[in-house]
């Protein structure tokens, strides 16, 4: 991958990935000297405590002990916590420190919760970013995503020395290393704004109703995530459309009206262009309200119109009255 393919990796390995399931693990790569002494590195004590899944599957080897949930203390750590290893995957004991399949969970989270962790480890769940930091700064530790696309086919990505920083320095990347693996040639990395999905049709600034369905969807394809309109070629959030009502909430059609709360004024979409009607108001005869979903001005009854004129439909009582006479 060049480097700017590297760059949005990274960004997504603590973000949603739309369209993938997700896998992330450490392991200690083959110079597994503590560096927890090192001036480069904050300061851990030692611990009794296993300090990852490696120094669990290494201590029970003649056990075969399998993939599950164990209890591990990096050096440092307050107390010990639960992880989820992964000792089918090779002879190495991978710490899953993400895993993301069905979007049971929900990763759009604030600081916090990304700093503690969230989530089941039978399941989704991400390890936490105070965590991870302690982990990957008592020796050079692995970086391992396995990706699953949504026409089943799984790939990975490996980094030989990953590292992140403390809260003090917002668990911002220290290190990667060198990348490794097998997704180079299948992953589809996706134009700004846009996200892999499996999703059936899109929408339009110009057609904000209607679903354009996809020639073929059997492998996903590059798709405008909720919020996002197509303009041309470019996905962008459909409040930068040239026809989206802040106070309506949404785009409209061409040929698509809108009044106001009050009926002081009309907005008409007309060839992806906005036209204000600011000297829009109801007729005397006529009510601002709500009729089948359409906000306007409505005559009232024995009146027609449009609402801004509204015309008696019936002759006046008195008239009437003097015909029958």
């Amino acid at each position: 991958m060049g480097n700017q393919r590297r760059e949005l990796f990274c960004v997504k390995l603590f973000t949603l990935l739309m369209g993938w399931n997700v896998m992330a693990l450490i392991t200690a790569s083959a110079d597994v000297t503590d560096q927890s002494s090192s001036s480069s590195y904050f300061l851990f004590q030692s611990t009794e405590y296993p300090k990852d899944c490696q120094k669990i599957l290494r201590a029970c080897l003649n056990t075969q002990n399998a993939s599950g949930v164990y209890t591990i203390k990096p050096a440092g750590f307050p107390e010990p916590f639960e992880v989820y290893c992964d000792n089918d995957l090779g002879s190495d004991g991978w710490t899953v420190i993400q895993r993301r399949t069905n979007g049971f969970i929900n990763f759009n989270r604030n600081w916090d919760d990304y700093k503690h962790g969230f989530g089941f480890l039978g399941s989704e769940f991400w390890l936490g970013n105070e965590k991870i930091a302690h982990l990957t700064n008592q020796k050079k530790y692995q970086l391992r995503l396995d990706f699953t696309n949504a026409a089943g086919h799984s790939y990975h990505v490996t980094y030989d020395n990953f590292r992140i920083v403390d809260e003090w320095s917002q668990y911002s990347f220290q290190s990667l290393g060198d990348e490794g693996g097998n997704a180079d040639s299948f992953i589809e990395w996706c134009p700004s704004n846009m996200r892999f999905s499996k999703i059936t049709c899109e929408r339009r600034c110009t057609e904000p109703s209607t679903c354009i369905t996809s020639a073929s969807m059997e492998s996903g394809r590059c798709m405008c995530p909720d919020g996002y309109m197509m303009q041309g070629e470019d996905c962008i959030l459909q409040n930068q459309c040239e026809c989206f009502v802040p106070e309506k909430g949404s785009v409209l059609n061409d040929g698509e009206s809108f009044v106001n709360s009050d009926c002081t004024s009309r907005v008409n979409c007309s060839d992806n262009q906005l036209n204000y009607e600011n000297d829009y108001r109801c007729s005397d005869d006529a009510t601002c309200q709500e009729k089948d979903g359409v906000r306007g001005c409505i005559c009232n009854d024995r009146f027609e119109g449009d609402g801004v004129t509204c015309i008696r439909n019936e002759p006046p009582k008195d008239l009437l009255r003097h015909i029958h006479y």
